[in-house]
């Protein structure tokens, strides 16, 4: 269950993992756990992606202002284009980042790995689980 948590951030970062976390705390720290890193991290990325999209937009604001000050003479279909081109190619590279992230967590939690920062001793916990 604890690979299945981290999967299922893959597809709904934030809300899969409150929702195993809020399920399993009751009956498994195990699942618990991992649900809690995947939460963890989920928020991470959306905070990270937050800020990348918050300077994106602000440097687009800075061109348009520029561009109603001169009149749209220096306006190119090419700067927006490559604008556009480095902003899926970030938003891709972050979601890529998160993918194989979750995959290693998953399998980390398919081996029975306890995730780093868990505050759980592997030892102690596997036998109470």
């Amino acid at each position: 269950m604890g690979a299945l948590v981290h999967l299922l951030g893959i597809v709904g970062p934030i809300w899969l993992p409150l929702l195993a976390w809020a399920f399993a705390k009751p009956f498994s720290a195990f699942v618990s756990a991992h649900a809690w890193r995947e939460l963890r991290d989920a928020m991470v990325w959306k905070a990270f992606l937050l800020l990348v999209m918050a300077v994106s937009l602000s440097f687009s604001v800075a061109r348009i202002v520029h561009h109603f000050q001169t009149g749209w003479q220096e306006f190119s279909w090419e700067e927006v284009a490559t604008r556009a081109a480095i902003s899926l190619a970030v938003f891709l590279v972050l979601w890529t980042w998160n993918l194989v992230q979750a995959i290693l967590a998953a399998r980390a939690a398919w081996m029975g790995r306890w995730p780093k920062g868990s505050g759980v001793d592997p030892a102690l916990a596997r036998k109470a689980d």
